[in-house]
């Protein structure tokens, strides 16, 4: 090879070595504006995403704000209902109350209902109460499961087994009435209503021997209390002991 061809030879080399140089530069710069392109994009979303942050935590902030505010105003409205219901309001009885106490027992049923979704516990007599209220709307399921509550805070509750006795009876489910007026006597005897409620679940299943030992002594503990006396005048009208049957009639 002469030296005008090494020459030549050696110039072609320089000049590829300085296009892969180029090339090379090129690549790095293109390479470092896409990295600063994403470095942006994502400084930009960040600002969005703590803007949003931001706006979620100033509204979960008034939210909170918006729902205590609200439990202690009901807490309080509720606080007054109580103070304003008697031990009579609190009996549940087959015949409908005053329009007074139906609008309190109602009242009291709506404040529950809101303190219970915002994570209120309650005592067992809101939960009788609340029974109540289901109860004289003729929504004896879910008067039960009030009931049932109470007994879950308070498994002695009376009123929650007395009140469930007379629900059962009001569904024709007169041994699941039995149950429970059983329980109630066990834990008081000496409450008339009880006596009432469970000689009518033991007439309807034809036992009427018992049943009528039950409403005497419904009568015994309250001789003011009509419902017995109306229950044992069907058993003497149904026995065709008409006599007997206008007798306690007429006592009413």
């Amino acid at each position: 090879m002469t030296y005008k061809e090494i020459y030549e030879e050696s110039q072609n080399n320089i000049d590829r070595a300085l296009n892969i140089q180029n090339t090379s530069a090129t690549f790095v710069e293109i390479l470092s504006g896409l990295i600063a392109l994403i470095l942006t994009v994502a400084g930009l979303f960040g600002f969005f995403e703590y803007r949003r942050w931001k706006k979620l935590t100033k509204d979960m902030s008034a939210d909170h704000k918006y729902f205590k505010n609200l439990k202690q105003k009901t807490e309080k409205e509720l606080e007054i209902l109580k103070n304003k219901m008697t031990p009579s309001d609190q009996i549940l009885t087959e015949e409908k109350p005053s329009a007074e106490v139906l609008k309190k027992l109602e009242e009291m049923g709506d404040k529950l209902s809101k303190l219970e979704m915002l994570g209120v516990s309650f005592e067992p007599d809101d939960y009788v109460n609340r029974g109540n209220a289901l109860f004289y709307k003729n929504d004896f399921v879910n008067a039960i499961h009030a009931y049932d509550k109470a007994i879950e805070l308070e498994s002695n509750n009376f009123d929650a087994w007395s009140n469930k006795a007379l629900c059962y009876n009001k569904l024709l489910l007169f041994d699941k009435a039995i149950e429970a007026a059983k329980k109630a006597i066990e834990i008081n005897p000496k409450r008339t209503e009880i006596w009432n409620s469970y000689g009518v679940a033991l007439m309807s299943l034809k036992q009427v021997d018992e049943a009528f030992k039950c409403f005497l002594k419904s009568i015994e503990l309250n001789k003011s209390n009509i419902p017995p006396f109306v229950n044992i005048a069907r058993i003497y009208n149904k026995q065709g002991k008409y006599n007997e049957a206008i007798e306690y009639a007429w006592r009413l």
